[in-house]
């Protein structure tokens, strides 16, 4: 075991978006892809680290860190992708790289339209072993859920983040 909190394990409670703190909601309000969302907002470079990831049939499941240079987390994800819906020519890529969801997309023309989006708070304590937040909420763990659709309204992805 690594240490990675279950995120599958979280008791998490729905939040009206104007519920979420003041000290998440640049990283949760927004209708942009995560990671350079929040590469232009907090004017760093942020990379992925791998926690965790398996593949079942056409679909790939990542739980997954998003760090600054300083090893600072400011996101923790669960990504369900359906390889399926995506062109075979991204499938190796998304499989070994670790380059951020948003960021293929993009590459590939895709607009970010998120579906059924809904924000919660979770009551957990602590993330687990060797995660150093980017900042500290005093309220509880916010968070976002929602699908990722393409123009056709076909699902390309689920994805929930937490703020850490």
């Amino acid at each position: 075991m690594d240490g990675f909190l279950n995120l599958d394990a979280l008791t998490c409670h729905p939040v009206s978006e104007d519920s979420v703190c003041l000290c998440c909601r640049d990283a949760l309000t927004h209708h942009e892809y995560m990671t350079a969302h929040l590469q232009r907002v907090r004017a760093c470079t942020l990379h992925i680290e791998r926690r965790r990831q398996r593949q079942e049939g056409q679909n790939l499941i990542r739980h997954i860190l998003l760090n600054d240079a300083h090893q600072h987390t400011h996101i923790i994800a669960s990504v369900w992708i359906s390889l399926a819906a995506l062109p075979g020519s991204v499938h190796q890529q998304l499989i070994e790289s670790d380059l951020p969801l948003g960021h293929i997309l993009a590459t590939l023309g895709i607009a970010p339209n998120f579906v059924d989006r809904y924000f919660f708070r979770c009551d957990a304590q602590r993330w687990g072993q060797n995660i150093q937040p980017y900042s500290v909420c005093s309220q509880g763990h916010f968070g976002r859920a929602h699908t990722l659709t393409d123009a056709h309204g076909r699902t390309l992805a689920r994805v929930r983040e937490w703020v850490a």
